[in-house]
This record gives C-alpha cells, structure tokens and sequence, in this order.
C-alpha cells in the first residue's frame, strides 16, 4: 500500500517483517520506519503490542488516512525504553517462543535485577557496550559462577536483539560481549548404592528415605520428585512415569517429554512404606508433600538431605549428586542410549560424562585374549 499528499510525501506500507508488522513512511528522501506490533498467531484475543493480521492491516489503512490529513506524529522509534525492551522480550517468550513457564518465571526474577541495574526508563540506545561490559565484570567481582554469568549474558542479548527487530535499534550492544567460558564437568561426587541405603536408614521419614532412595537409583530431578503424584507410581510394571515437573510453577519435565524410569524392588518397598505413613495417598495426591499436602519447598529438601547426610556420617555431597549417582549407577548396567532415555537427557553430549563409569573388566579381559591368541600364532 502506498499514497502521497500534495509535498509529494509518501507513505509505504511494509505489512510483515519476520514476525513484525511495520509501517515505512518517506519524508523528504528520509525513510522513517514505525513499528505497529507483533504477529499474532495464536488463539484468541492478542494481548497487548499484538496484531493478527487483518488488525494489521487496519492499523495500516488508520495511519496512511492519519497522515493524510496531517495529523500522524512522527516519533522516533528507538525511543523504547530498556523495561519496555524487558517487557517485550519476555512477551516474546511467552507468546512466540513458546517457552516452558518454569522458564519463564525464573527468567521474570533474573529480568527484574536487570530493570534495577539499567533503569526501567534509560533508553535502549543510551546503554552501550562499556556500560555492558561492566556489569559482566562486575558479577564475575561479585563470585557468580560462569553459568550464572551467561544466563544475564544471554538475557541481555535477547533483549537488545528484539529491540533491534522492533524499535530499529541500529546496533545490538551485546554483539561485542563474549560469554564466559565454562570448564567441562566430568568429575563429580557420589554414593554407593550400600551408602544411599544408610542415608535412608538416618532420614527424618519415611517420606524422606523413599525420597532420596527414588533420587539416588531412578535420577529423578528435584522438581521431577516435587511434583510427582501416586498414580506415577506402577507398582506392577516396576516402573516410574515422569510426567510432571515443579520449580517455581507446574510444568513439564525439563527435555519437555514425559519418560518411564526403572523402579528397583527395594526403592519400590521404601515407597509403599511412605504411602502408609502418609496422609495423602489417593491416586491424584503428591508423593513427597509438605505437611497441608502442597508442594514441598527446595530448601527444605535441601536441609533434610544434609542433615540425614550428617547424621549418617556420609561425605558431604549436594542433593543434585544423587541424580548424578542414578546416572553413574545406571552406566554400569545399561547401554548409554538407555542411560540417556532413564535420565531424560536431551542429548546423548549430556550422558557421555557418564559412560566411563562403565566397568571395563570385561573388555580387559577380551583384549588379553586376543593378545594370547595373536601371540601363539606367532610363536
């Protein structure tokens, strides 16, 4: 679409770009461009800063009758303020990129210390790279750890990346920041299997032991063992369905797939042990609740597993070790794929840290075979 007033000014339309709907206006050899919205492809009403596209398409045919009669403001458009930019990145998420709430919400807290840093009405353009680069430093001075670092990192690039796309900031700020490398971590502490049961032995409840017996042989994830319910349990097939996921809101397991765990006899019968001593029980009910029956708390997960740690003399060991002691178990009996499949590994790169826990006696002794065999053919 396009149209001209008498100046000889002309307005073109640009109905879709990637997934913006702009507008192009030409004054005087001078090409402004206006940001409408976003696209809109989901169901029902758009929330606000989305367009479908017949509401696009009205937007368009508005502002062309608005300039025509002079009364459209030319505004610039990397006026965006950085929460504004904020805002329009997580909505991104949400709407666009569909991503997981867990996700969502964690990033919520990491984006509100960034608003608190930057100021929620600095303008987008007035936070260069320096400025950047100082708060990367700045978090490293402070003792984050690299990962830590690299989810601000990544944040902030998204953010300024659609400020980019929808508020034509000329230059991503970020594109010159390097995120911190991280060393590879294949060492890791763990348990026997005889030094998990001793764990049991020493927890506060039977809810507790079954707890840390269904981490430490099936490598359920924190908020897997959060939000599982009764029915997960097969008591029958000898197996756990991980369907469900809790971290700061209910939500999918972490791959985004539901998968099917073995369960071992002796962790079969500490959970049939909880389910006695618990009040909650029905099918729907969670397995591991706090005490009105919700959502047990992380930190108080945390503090159980140290104190039953302590009061059975263990090694001092974080409660994430026993997913990875599930993991290196798991490695001795079943081929890789099947490690990657019990764990939930998004990709056998993740798993591969685990193979080497595999014995290897086996195979010592098929190449001293074939040694003995090559030699008394040469002899």
């Amino acid at each position: 679409m396009s149209g001209a007033n008498a100046s000889g000014h002309v307005l073109l339309v640009e109905r879709k770009r990637g997934n913006v709907f702009f507008a192009k206006l030409r004054v005087n050899g001078k090409q402004i461009k206006k940001k409408l919205g976003l696209e809109w492809t989901g169901k029902g009403r758009p929330p606000s800063g989305y367009l479908t596209r017949k509401m696009a398409e009205s937007a368009l045919d508005d502002l062309l009758v608005s300039y025509r009669r002079g009364e459209m403001v030319i505004q610039n458009p990397t006026d965006m303020t950085f929460g504004e930019a904020v805002d329009a990145y997580l909505e991104w998420l949400r709407n666009d990129r569909k991503r997981k709430l867990s996700y969502i919400k964690s990033l919520e807290y990491l984006c509100d210390a960034l608003k608190r840093e930057f100021g929620e009405s600095t303008p987008v353009e007035k936070i260069d790279a320096d400025r950047l680069d100082r708060y990367r430093r700045s978090l490293i001075s402070n003792g984050r750890s690299a990962s830590t670092v690299n989810k601000h990192l990544i944040a902030l690039n998204g953010i300024f990346r659609l400020a980019c796309k929808v508020a034509d900031l000329r230059v991503n700020p970020m594109a010159s920041i390097e995120k911190q490398p991280i060393p590879a971590k294949n060492d890791f502490e763990t348990y026997e299997p005889d030094e998990l049961f001793v764990l049991a032995d020493h927890a506060l409840s039977e809810q507790d032991a079954a707890m840390f017996l269904v981490a430490g042989f099936c490598g359920l994830r924190m908020g897997e063992l959060r939000a599982l319910e009764w029915e997960d349990i097969r008591w029958d097939e000898k197996s756990i369905i991980v369907r469900h996921n809790y971290v700061l809101a209910p939500d999918t397991p972490k791959s985004g797939m539901g998968r099917s765990v073995p369960l071992p006899d002796p962790v079969a019968a500490a959970l049939a042990k909880a389910k006695l001593a618990s009040r909650f029980n029905d099918r729907d009910d969670l397995v591991f609740p706090s005490e009105s029956g919700g959502v047990l708390a992380a930190s108080t997960i945390r503090r159980r597993f140290k104190t039953a740690s302590k009061r059975a003399g263990l090694r001092t060991l974080r409660f994430h070790d026993l997913r990875h002691t599930a993991a290196t178990l798991m490695a001795r009996i079943y081929s890789p794929f099947e490690v990657m499949e019990n764990m939930g590994h998004s990709s056998m790169e993740i798993t591969r840290k685990y193979v080497h826990h595999k014995p290897k006696a086996s195979a010592a002794d098929a190449m001293t075979e074939m040694i003995a065999r090559s030699r008394r053919r040469a002899a």
